[in-house]
């Protein structure tokens, strides 16, 4: 059976049939380069999160290296129309790109859920044995972008099956292993004596996650659920057990002026005042009062903020609009003064917008410490390079110590009017790259989500992206370098006039 027809047909209408050769729309050599450059970036980034570069992984590839000769010759001062040529190629490469990923999509639907889950599970960590399936996989879409769909086709319930696979025995290995050792944690800090409730029933749901994992292979969603309940009552055993201990030996008036110690410094901190005189109780009620109104006092503030922008928004219309009266006034003249005073103007708008970002360049460089981050320009975009913010080792989560910096970050985006932000997540070259890739992108989005709840920008105008070890500021021989290459970049994209 000949099956190039049926995906040939399918493509016809995005970009013709498989070959290198593909139509381009040229882009006019008045345009700005720059912006066009940045554009190309954007959408190449969005195609990434969107596994674009997996589904169809040649013609991304191609759109990729289009946008890096565009980028090469933009900062070497290269001709406009090379760098326009290699942006219009990099788009019409990654059209076609997205025109595959959608015919792989429909393909290996099944598979490319498994291999969700099974990454989404930790599977990277396994080394050769996810490389393997997942070799298997890009081959196969390879197929597809070779018009061969049968041989896709043969390999997709094979993929699903071996991904779940990888999934299962992640959950078994990683999240309940990890449940096994902070039950053992527990044990050994003497939860028996002091916590013995919260140690059973740790040991509980470990036990039903296995039988359940054991009974039901397929059902993921509720597999990873009934295994991050039971990590959290692990968790919550070891804290228990810590806790109980400290104060075990304390006098009933040491535990209630420790507890009103740390009422104290919370309600202090919402400034509540000194409430010691109350009941406990009341102490902690007034606590709950206090963080709800200031709750009601930021979603206050962000809805002036909303209108604040749709008034600026109404009067930027006003504003073209107005701008369009005078541009048809000055159409009547001559032609050449009226060209001259268009291009004047244009100049002197570019001037602005160009002295406007410098001057928020040098606000927002002063924001950080030489030790916080490193702040630069790329053409109109603002490249903040965090060195100060700290992960746990292989960890994600965010720790309370770097939330001051992450406020100059959001202070840093305040400054601009209605910006893009795309969060990058970059590691060093040890560990597998699977593995590297996952945890790049699981850090990268931690920032983003602060970002999201701290009500930066709408969450459609953050993007967070994994880039591994695929960008190194110094070599990953020392660790120095290592240390330099394992970061957060912030890129903010101002919007286009």
């Amino acid at each position: 059976m000949n099956t190039r027809l049926p995906i040939c047909a399918l493509l016809w209408a995005i970009a013709g049939c498989a070959g290198s050769t593909i139509p381009v729309t040229e882009i006019p050599v008045s345009a700005d380069h720059h912006a066009e450059v940045a554009a190309l970036a954007k959408q190449i980034e969005q195609a990434r999160a969107e596994k674009v570069d997996v589904l169809s992984p040649t013609w991304f590839k191609r759109a990729s290296g289009s946008l890096a000769k565009a980028t090469q010759l933009s900062s070497k001062g290269g001709s406009v129309k090379e760098i326009l040529t290699s942006v219009a190629e990099g788009r019409a490469q990654l059209e076609r790109a997205r025109g595959f990923s959608k015919v792989a999509a429909a393909t290996l639907p099944k598979a490319i859920e498994a291999r969700d889950a099974a990454r989404k599970a930790g599977a990277t960590d396994f080394g050769e044995e996810y490389d393997a399936v997942e070799e298997r996989f890009v081959a196969a879409t390879r197929d597809i972008e070779d018009d061969d769909l049968g041989a896709a086709r043969k390999q997709r319930d094979k993929l699903a099956r071996d991904y779940r696979a990888l999934e299962v025995k992640a959950i078994k290995e990683r999240t309940l292993g990890e449940v096994r050792e902070r039950i053992a944690e527990a044990e050994k800090l003497g939860a028996r004596e002091v916590a013995s409730k919260a140690l059973a029933t740790a040991k509980t749901k470990l036990a039903d996650t296995d039988k359940f994992i054991a009974a039901n292979p397929y059902a993921s969603q509720e597999m990873n659920k009934r295994a991050q309940d039971a990590l959290f009552h692990a968790n919550r055993a070891v804290a228990l057990t810590e806790y109980a201990k400290a104060t075990q030996k304390q006098s009933p008036e040491e535990r209630a002026l420790d507890e009103e110690k740390s009422l104290s410094k919370i309600a202090s901190a919402l400034g509540a005042g000194d409430i010691r005189d109350q009941r406990i109780a009341r102490q902690r009620s007034a606590i709950t009062s206090q963080s709800a109104q200031l709750r009601k006092d930021r979603d206050f503030l962000v809805e002036q903020t909303s209108q604040l922008r749709a008034e600026k928004s109404r009067l930027a219309k006003e504003l073209d609009e107005t701008r369009a009266q005078a541009s048809e006034q000055l159409a009547e003249l001559d032609s050449r003064k009226s060209q001259e005073l268009a291009e004047l103007s244009q100049t002197a708008e570019k001037l602005r917008q160009d002295k406007e970002f410098n001057e928020t360049f040098e606000r927002v460089s002063g924001y950080f410490s030489r030790d916080d981050a490193e702040v630069y320009k790329e053409g109109r975009q603002l490249l903040i390079r965090l060195r100060g913010i700290n992960f746990p080792r292989g960890g994600h989560v965010i720790q309370p110590e770097d939330y001051g910096l992450l406020t100059k970050v959001q202070m840093a985006i305040r400054g601009f009017s209605n910006p893009t932000v795309v969060v990058e997540g970059h590691t060093d070259s040890t560990g597998s790259k699977g593995a590297n890739q996952v945890l790049s992108e699981r850090r990268a989005e931690a920032v983003r989500s602060y970002m999201i709840a701290n009500n930066v920008l709408p969450e459609s105008r953050i993007a967070a992206v994994g880039k591994a070890d695929s960008e190194p500021l110094a070599p990953n021989t020392t660790k120095q370098g290592r240390a330099l290459n394992r970061r957060i970049d912030v890129i903010i994209v101002p919007e286009a006039p």
